[in-house]
């Protein structure tokens, strides 16, 4: 899978939003971002990539600019055992800066998750999402997925919050994961499965001086308008791949295992 092409209409919202001092820019001076891109073929082998990977029925990508996406999907055509799996994972820092040093301001995480497992019979494809957000101090995190954790929704749309000082060094850390693991033996029915995470990073606006302040990220790690496909859109780029099931006892851990 592809990360998400900018439509016009969104390219030019982007154009409007690097004009607004309160969104992202990359500056060198923050650490560098780090991501792991794996892709797990039917045969349980694993094929990884610097941004993606694609192998059997499994897909893996990361976007870092303009925009951060993260996507992973997974299917199996049943007939003969396979564990197929797409799994990212993507770390980077930012710093608020500008206004007066030390000042506490709060920044915001619109956070768009989704995940989706298509299972039939006793299939049990699996589809994860997550955003961590954390300071020196606090952290704050948003997760969805299809069965084992608190929220089990196919989509999420929420805004974290967290304190930042200003002008402090880029020690805030966001973490972003996503994973989908489809597969089986021949006597599971189809199913497949695909995870994305985007998030727009911001201060708050509702924040006294948010004007004065702007945020910074590691070189290379853009900010710009959640686009990740509606689930029906999901839906239609799995349509293409044959489906299939696994075990339950497989656990999304198993593409790092």
């Amino acid at each position: 899978m592809k990360p998400t092409p900018v439509s016009s209409g969104l390219a030019a919202m982007l154009a409007a939003l690097s004009m607004c001092p309160s969104l992202a820019r990359a500056d060198s001076g923050v650490p560098a971002a780090t991501s792991v891109v794996d892709c797990t073929a039917d045969d349980g082998s694993q094929v990884g990539g610097a941004s993606n990977c694609a192998v059997d029925h499994s897909t893996a990508a990361v976007t870092t600019s303009p925009f951060v996406l993260l996507t992973a999907s997974a299917a199996y055509d049943g007939g003969t055992p396979a564990n197929s799996g797409g799994f990212v994972v993507l770390n980077y820092n930012f710093e608020v800066v500008g206004g007066t040093r030390d000042t506490v301001v709060p920044v915001d995480i619109d956070a768009v998750l989704k995940q989706l497992a298509f299972n039939s019979g006793n299939s049990s494809a699996y589809g994860f999402a997550e955003v961590i957000v954390s300071t020196p101090s606090s952290s704050t995190s948003a997760v969805i997925c299809t069965s084992g954790c608190i929220d089990a929704a196919t989509s999420l749309a929420t805004t974290l919050q967290i304190d930042v000082f200003a002008d402090e060094p880029g020690s805030n850390l966001v973490t972003l994961e996503v994973e989908a693991l489809a597969g089986g033996y021949a006597d599971i029915p189809p199913n497949s499965a695909s995870a994305s995470a985007d998030p727009l990073i911001h201060v708050d606006p509702g924040f006294a001086d948010a004007g004065a302040y702007s945020i910074v990220l590691s070189d290379g790690v853009g900010n710009g308008i959640a686009a990740v496909p509606e689930p029906g859109s999901l839906a239609m780029m799995l349509g293409g791949l044959a489906f299939a099931g696994f075990g339950a006892g497989m656990s999304r851990r198993r593409l790092r295992g």
